[in-house]
């Protein structure tokens, strides 16, 4: 009896051990399968991909990568300031402006100045960093002596930056496959229109980069329009009296003044006295002859 039990467990381990066997020789061969396909596979696996890369929505996820976040974007201000103020003395004045833009950085942009109708004046446009905006503010109010207005804005660009920079990447996602498919053309007629289209959108992506760039520019100067005059007094003329003797001789005066008007009227017509006088001597002398 002991002999048959042995016998059996010994059919039995062998018999375990020959399924384990099987088991790891098809897991084997599974793994080697899944690791190594074969070429037609990995073809519809390359043309799969490549549909799938050019796909409306790759194009998208493509371009949404590149695209900066607004939340991650610093905003973008476009800072102006526009001012007019009254001035005791325009040199001084001037003077002390130059001080004040020159100690933060800044310099003007334009300066028009003027002198007229009992007013000297001076309108200029400087230019300064965001962060110096208000200390040029006040360092010109405090040589003001009246601010006749005074207005500042703020205008927020940070979406145009957003927006300007989506559409670039996007125009040049659309060149790059253009280039791409060009390599691939094998006729003039394809090549010529490839490089059509490439032409239109490379000057619409130029306008784009021009656009922010000056919106950089904007932003990274503030614009302080400032107008500083000076009222010039006017001359008070001096009350002459109104006795008899200041009427006779501005009463004199003016007579001599109406001879010197004459005498000037009289000059101004000689030629025509003189040829007066030609006709009228020979009119004289030709009646004395009939006499």
């Amino acid at each position: 009896m002991k002999n048959v039990l042995l016998f059996l467990c010994t059919l039995l381990l062998v018999a375990c051990s020959s399924n384990d066997n099987y088991r790891e020789k098809a897991t084997s061969s599974i793994s080697s399968k899944k690791s190594a396909p074969s070429k037609g596979e990995d073809a519809a696996y390359d043309t799969n991909f490549e549909q799938a890369e050019n796909s409306p929505l790759s194009k998208n996820k493509t371009t949404s990568q590149h695209l900066p976040s607004p939340i991650e974007e610093s905003k973008k201000i476009i800072k102006t300031g526009n001012l007019t103020i009254k001035v005791d003395n325009y040199k001084e004045a001037r003077a002390e402006l130059g001080d004040i833009v020159n100690s933060y950085g800044a310099y003007f942009s334009s300066e028009m100045e003027s002198n007229q109708n009992y007013q000297l004046a001076n309108n200029l446009s400087i230019m300064v960093q965001p962060e110096h905006f208000e200390d040029v503010i006040k360092g010109i109010e405090g040589i003001a002596a009246k601010i006749d207005s005074k207005t500042t804005t703020a205008a927020d660009v940070s979406k145009q930056f957003v927006d300007i920079n989506a559409r670039l990447q996007s125009k040049r996602d659309v060149v790059a496959r253009y280039r791409s498919i060009m390599k691939k053309a094998n006729t003039i007629p394809e090549i010529l229109d490839m490089e059509e289209r490439i032409r239109v959108i490379v000057e619409e992506v130029e306008a784009m980069e021009g656009q922010l760039r000056y919106l950089t520019k904007q932003v990274g100067l503030s614009t302080i329009n400032l107008r500083m005059y000076e009222v010039i007094e006017r001359p008070i003329a001096k009350a002459q009296p109104n006795g008899f003797l200041t009427k006779a001789l501005a009463a004199v005066g003016n007579g001599w003044n109406n001879i010197l008007d004459i005498v000037l009227s009289l000059l101004s017509i000689w030629p025509s006295l003189f040829f007066l006088m030609i006709v009228g001597f020979f009119a004289i002398k030709y009646v004395r002859r009939f006499r």
